[in-house]
Order: C-alpha cells, then structure tokens, then sequence
C-alpha cells in the first residue's frame, strides 16, 4: 500500500500545471498545384545539351587537390595554419603573410591503406565549406576558389578500379579547366574498373556541368557487347523547369525511349557518348 500511494502521488500533476488539449482539426496540409509543363526545347536539342555537357574533360579530384595545393602554398603556419587543412583562424577568416585571404574550414587529406581482401589502396578525401581569395598583386590578379561539399574517392591497385562520391559545389574561375573555371555542382556517385576483361563504369545522381543539370538512374557503360552504347538511363533538365529522359534499357542501343516529364515521346532522337568512358577514366585514376 505505502509503494501504491507513493507511485499515485508520484504520477499525478500538479495543479497550476495547465493541460494541453489536442486540437479537433489538425493543421491542413497544403495541396500543391499540379504543374503543367510546356518543354521549350526538343527532344533532339535535349540530348544534344546531355552530349555537350558530356563532351569535354571530366571532373577530376586530382586537378582539385592541386589547384588546393597550390593555394595552401601562398598560406603559413599562422593563416590558414600548417599542413593541408584550414581550421582555427580561418573560422573567421585570416589573411597570410603574402596576402592570400582564406575563410572557412577545410581542405584535403590521403589515406593509404592494406588489406588482405582489398589490397592496397588509397582514399583521396577533398572536404569543406570555404572561400579563398588571392590578392590583387598575384599573377593573374585576384582570383578566387569556393568549395562547399566533399570529393571522396577510394582507389584500389587490384583491378585497377575505384568508387567515387561528388557532392557539393566547387568553382575557381581562373582554372584551365573549364568545368571548375564555370563551376559544377552534384550529387554524384560513380565508379569504375579495368581489368583484362575490359572497363566497366557507372554513373548514378546527378550533375550540373557546362550548363546543363542531368541525372543518371544506373547508367553503365562497358557492358559487354554494348561498346560506348551505356544502358541505364540519363535525364536533363528543360529550361521550363521539365525533365527529359532518355531510358537505353538494357538494349544495347543509343536510341531508348523518351519522355518528357515522365511522358513518353515518339521520336527517333538518340544520344552519342562516344569517348565519355575515356574522359571518366582518365579523370579518375592519377
């Protein structure tokens, strides 16, 4: 009886404590709109901007780790600090000794590891949220680098092969090259091997370059007996806001279906991505 009395005391409230009473009518949930979408281009001009976007270099973690380099050489050990990380004063922002304004945190690290299942291989890790601004007075005059996001890709000697994760922003308009000199922003997985069957990639997110935004559901290229023809399938964005779809299947054949915000399309519009394998590979492996 005393533990019963106890637990009833225990587990009634007080008075002056006011009781919440649930509302009869829970707050509405908006209906959206559905939208009504007109494309502006065709489906032929849709999968000539995925074929331009695709055209040139790809991005390469290795041009990125350079480009840091070469910044974290204007810094010291006060601003950003020693090594490749900016940390501590950058919080804030700092200006080195030479003039290079770093804010931010960041930078770039490299692991190298062994097992007996893998073997040997590295994780190149490119991370933080960061601006750096050289100085008037540098070659090429002020110049600036923006990172937001991170870089990781695992590279393995057996095979060779690796696996990459891209997301986030990078931009540095001085660079030579032109998908980080204009910028790209993504959301990107993909990984790759070689080996004495040949290569085989995959493409899978998305990701906005040389002004087109698209998306890969799955797309492999090197599947055996389909050459440079990927399966999967591959969207890009319409200037009104739709997205257009070009579906390879598993067909081995450029020309898949096409829709148009999930509508399908009668056309004979299809995609070349010829060479798309060697500019990943080459962007992937150092």
């Amino acid at each position: 009886m005393f533990v019963w009395l106890l637990f009833s005391v225990a587990c009634t409230p007080p008075e002056d404590v006011p009781v919440v009473e649930e509302p009869d009518d829970p707050l509405p949930i908006p209906e959206l709109e559905a939208r009504d979408t007109t494309a502006v281009w065709t489906a032929g001009e849709a999968a000539a901007a995925v074929q331009i976007a695709l055209e040139g270099p790809f991005p390469s973690p290795f041009v990125l780790r350079a480009s840091l380099n070469d910044w974290f050489d204007h810094g010291d050990a006060e601003c950003p600090g020693p090594g490749t990380m900016m940390a501590g004063p950058s919080f804030e922002g700092c200006t080195s000794g030479e003039g290079w304004y770093f804010l931010g945190v960041g930078g770039y690290s490299e692991t190298f590891t062994e097992t007996e299942e893998f073997g040997p291989y590295v994780e190149l890790n490119l991370m933080g949220d960061l601006t750096l601004v050289a100085p008037a007075s540098a070659e090429g005059g002020t110049t600036t680098l923006d990172i937001g996001g991170h870089w990781i890709t695992v590279l393995h000697e057996i095979g060779p092969s690796w696996r990459t994760v891209l997301n986030g922003s990078w931009r540095e308009p001085a660079s030579d090259q032109d998908w980080l000199a204009n910028g790209i922003s993504a959301w990107l997985d993909y990984t790759g091997t070689l080996g004495e069957g040949g290569r085989f990639l995959t493409l899978d997110g998305a990701l906005t370059i040389r002004g087109a935004s698209l998306g890969f559901d799955d797309m492999s290229l090197g599947v055996p007996g389909c050459g440079e023809v990927p399966i999967g399938a591959v969207r890009v964005l319409d200037p009104s806001g739709g997205a257009w779809s070009f579906d390879f299947g598993t067909a081995c054949t450029p020309c898949g279906e096409v829709t148009f915000d999930g509508v399908p399309v009668e056309t004979d519009a299809c995609l070349a991505l010829d060479g798309l394998a060697d500019r990943v590979i080459e962007a992937s492996l150092p």
